[in-house]
């Protein structure tokens, strides 16, 4: 009988070490799950990550016309989606449209639009190549839709300081053809008395070189017995509008008398003067 007991006893430590055995290597399974699927979705979000990088990349430095930078930005949009081989993408822009090649336009999409500037003008696209898995109602995960309103919102960004730049260049390239245009020479002189810009008539009127003259200032075009009145004069442009009767010399000598109207102004927040010079010999 106490043989038996002991047999019964040793097969229950038996059966418990057993059970423990098998609780230990299942946990150890579902560990291994849990850490595959953490890796896996770490694994995504870096590819997300990744190339929203590398749409901002192409928006920030890229110097192409707007055709060109849409093109690269599309191009690069599968790259964050799970399987890039398995999607295709297109970006609308006003009447422009540029898709990945090859492209085809399915019934799983995912839609974002594209604002620029508080309007919408035009959206992205991805479409899946292969239809959901079954009993799944779309292909997509919702990270991924995430993921393209990102990508729509860097672009309306992109978008709206690049046409900015474009159109504070358009402005400017105006004022200088009005400024060049003007029928009297004139001159912006820098708070260090030295002149910061000229029109093309003051560098055909003095018959120096536009870089001469940006290395020069008010004095260098005064008669030598009338350079000591110079800074005074500098010094009272910047603080109020003035005109004058005064002489001018050219490059080859020649002494021009003219009539000066300055106006003190702010350029970068530094003071400086515009100065309309008229020949009054003509």
């Amino acid at each position: 009988h106490e043989t038996v007991a002991i047999s019964a006893q040793e097969r229950c430590r038996s059966d418990k070490y057993t059970e423990k055995v098998t609780a230990l290597a299942a946990s150890e399974e579902r560990y291994r799950s849990l850490v595959s699927h953490l890796q896996a979705v770490v694994d995504e979000r870096v590819k997300e990550q990744a190339c929203l990088y590398r749409v901002s990349e192409v928006i920030a430095s890229s110097t192409e016309p707007i055709p060109e930078i849409l093109q690269d930005i599309v191009r690069t949009i599968p790259t964050g989606w799970t399987a890039p081989d398995k999607v295709c993408a297109r970006l609308t822009l006003d009447d422009l449209v540029v898709t990945t090649e090859p492209f085809l336009e399915t019934p799983w999409r995912l839609t974002a639009d594209i604002i620029v500037a508080g309007a919408q003008r035009g959206s992205a696209q991805v479409f899946s190549l292969e239809a959901p898995p079954e009993g799944q109602e779309s292909p997509f995960l919702d990270e991924e839709q995430q993921l393209l309103e990102a990508i729509t919102r860097l672009i309306g960004q992109g978008i709206a300081n690049r046409e900015g730049i474009d159109l504070l260049r358009d402005s400017e390239d105006r004022v200088r053809q009005l400024f060049d245009l003007a029928p009297e020479a004139i001159f912006v002189v820098g708070p260090a008395g030295i002149f910061l810009d000229m029109n093309q008539v003051a560098v055909t009127r003095y018959g120096y070189t536009r870089e001469e003259l940006l290395a020069m200032g008010p004095g260098d075009l005064a008669p030598a017995d009338r350079k000591d009145e110079i800074p005074q004069k500098v010094l009272t442009s910047m603080h109020q509008t003035t005109q004058f009767e005064w002489v001018h010399k050219t490059k080859d000598g020649q002494e021009i008398p003219v009539e000066v109207h300055t106006v003190p102004f702010l350029l970068d927040e530094c003071a400086c003067i515009l100065s309309s010079i008229r020949d009054i010999t003509m």
